[in-house]
Order: structure tokens, then sequence, then C-alpha cells
């Protein structure tokens, strides 16, 4: 009986250690299948919104352009080594979860805020802040309106199912101010009704309503009250299981800061390469073999800067003084200029 009992358990050991074995095995595997798949297929997938100015844009010819739009781009480049070899998906914010699980897209986009519930209750990680933003809300000059407190008994036009509108809720809550929440589906529909004339406000990150104003005809009749509704840190989000595909999420948005950081740019990339400082030779993969780290070339940031540029330059093109939204680095300035964007050393 003994022998039978010593038996017994001798085999539910060996299916404990079996099982955290497959366990061990499968974590290993997930962590690695979307860097490989992009290896495999030859390009990066991106899901996206459209027709969001500065960040997201498809024109007629189907070409889409953007600030998220180059943070795919410099994937590919720093994968690949080609930043054209990405597919864009347009997708909706209720999609953003399921279009990964299923791997129809490696990489979120869409304007996603980074909070603790969306870590550890729906399966996303946020693995970089590309864009430091805050809710705010734009209002018709000719209502004379210089603070929320003026709000009092108005309509407010705010997407439905969003933690823009629960942000505005609480917000108006606490301070005792009184109004009324029309919701729509979409933010399309959203702005289209305040347009409308339905609402005496609309609510979003500020980026989003930089970029419904500049669309507007009537984008000279609307302007911004100085109130933020709440911090929106802004990035791209993968499956919070795959923790190496998460860190090269993580290191290409650190790798676009660090070049800035260091003076490196588009132009001056190749230059650069025979610099003796040692942080911009292990940048640009001249010394050291820090990418196999993460699974990559040597060269994957010089890769990144040549074909898409430093974090500065992609933020000056696509929304800062030479775009059509004029937007000010503000938070997303360097953090010697005042702002919060630091790049962790590469080291």
């Amino acid at each position: 009986m003994t022998h039978v009992l010593r038996k017994i358990t001798l085999t539910t050991v060996f299916l404990g250690f079996l099982a955290i074995f497959v366990s061990i095995s499968a974590s290993a595997f997930a962590a690695t299948s979307i860097l490989s798949e992009i290896k495999r297929r030859g390009y990066v997938a991106c899901g996206a919104t459209t027709q969001l100015v500065g960040f997201s844009t498809e024109d007629e010819k189907g070409e889409w352009h953007g600030f998220e739009i180059d943070f795919c781009r410099a994937l590919a480049a720093a994968i690949l080594n080609d930043p054209t070899k990405i597919r864009i998906r347009q997708i909706d914010t209720a999609e953003r979860l399921s279009e990964l699980q299923k791997k129809r897209v490696d990489v979120v986009l869409t304007r996603l805020s980074a909070t603790m519930t969306r870590e550890t209750h729906t399966g996303l990680t946020i693995p970089a802040i590309t864009y430091f933003d805050g809710q705010g809300i734009l209002i018709r000059k000719s209502l004379g309106i210089t603070s929320i407190q003026e709000l009092e008994g108005s309509k407010i036009c705010v997407q439905k199912g969003t933690i823009k509108a629960s942000n505005l809720s609480d917000y108006f809550k606490i301070r005792k101010i009184s109004f009324e929440m029309v919701s729509f589906d979409s933010g399309e529909e959203t702005f289209a009704a305040y347009e409308a004339g339905k609402c005496d406000a609309v609510t979003a990150d500020m980026s989003t309503l930089y970029s419904w104003r500049v669309g507007s005809p009537h984008a000279d009749d609307y302007t911004f009250l100085p109130d933020v509704l709440s911090k929106e840190p802004l990035g791209p989000a993968v499956l919070g299981q795959d923790e190496e595909w998460a860190r090269i999420v993580r290191w290409v948005h650190m790798a676009m800061i660090n070049a800035e950081e260091l003076g490196i740019t588009r132009n001056n990339v190749e230059v650069e390469r025979e610099s003796p400082n040692f942080d911009v030779r292990r940048l640009l993969g001249v010394e050291g073999n820090l990418g196999q780290y993460i699974g990559l070339d040597n060269d994957w940031a010089y890769r990144i800067i040549r074909h898409v540029g430093n974090y500065g330059e992609v933020f000056e093109r696509n929304l800062g003084e030479r775009s059509q939204l004029r937007i000010k680095r503000g938070q997303n300035a360097l953090w010697f200029k005042g702002g919060l964007q630091y790049g962790i050393p590469i080291r």
C-alpha cells in the first residue's frame, strides 16, 4: 500500500512539474510569436482610426499619414529595415482588444489612455507613452465662456461608453455643476452633433479636439476652455502576455526620444555613426550588441532614425508648427526643456 501511495505521489509531482513546464513553454512561445510572425510575413500590422488629422488619416490614394502611422513605420524600420512594410487596419474603439486577440493586428495605435484597469482587467498593456494628453472642452467663442463653472445647465457632447464620459461626469459632480450629457456612438458623430448645434460644448482628449477643430469649416469660431479634466497618457497597445513584443514597442519609442536628446536626425544620422560619443555609438549599433536583447539587429535604432526620424521630427511634421494643427510641444517636450518625454538610456 505504501509503495502504491509513493507511486501516486511521484506521479502527481511529475504531472505538476510537467504542467509548469508546459505553461512556461507556452508563455515563451507566446512572447516571441508576434515578432516571429512579422519576420515571416514581412510586414507590421497596425490598427488605427481614420480621419483624425495629424494622427491617422487615409488619403484618396489609400495612403496613410500621421503621428501614429509614423510609429508603425518606425516598428517596420526597426524590424524589417523598410518603413513601407506596414498594413493599416481601420478599427474603432470597441474593437481594440478583439483585433489583437484575433491577431488581425500586432499593435493598436488608436487613441488609448494608459490606466490601471486597462492593464489589469482587459489584458492590454501600453508599453510606451508616446503622447501626454489631457481631456479638454471646446466651445464657441460667441458664448463668451471662460471657465467650466459657467457651463452650469449646459449640454455637452461626448462619445458614448468611453472614459471621457465618466471623466466628464466625475469632474462636474465633484464641483457640483449641473449639466446634460449628450452621448453618441463615435467620435465623428459626437463632433458632427456639436457642429449641428445639439450641444453647447464638446469634450474629448485635447489632441482629438485640435484635430476635429482644424477639419471644421467653423474652426475660427471655436476655442478651448483652460480647464483640464483628466490626465490622458496615450500610447500604442499590445496584448499583455507578449512580453518580448511589448519590449520592442517600448524601446522603439525610447530610441526615438534618445535620438532627439542626442541631436541625431534623419539628415545627420550617417555622420553621427562616426561619432566618438559612446551613447551615440550604442544607439546606432556601432558599439555593443544591444539589438540581440530584443530580438533585433544591432542597427535597429539607426534604421528608425534613417527612415522615420527622431521623436521631435515626427512630432513637428505631424502635429507641431510645421503641421496644420500647430500644437505646442508642452508636456511632450524633452525633459530638459520642461516636458515629460525622457529617454531611458540605451546601454
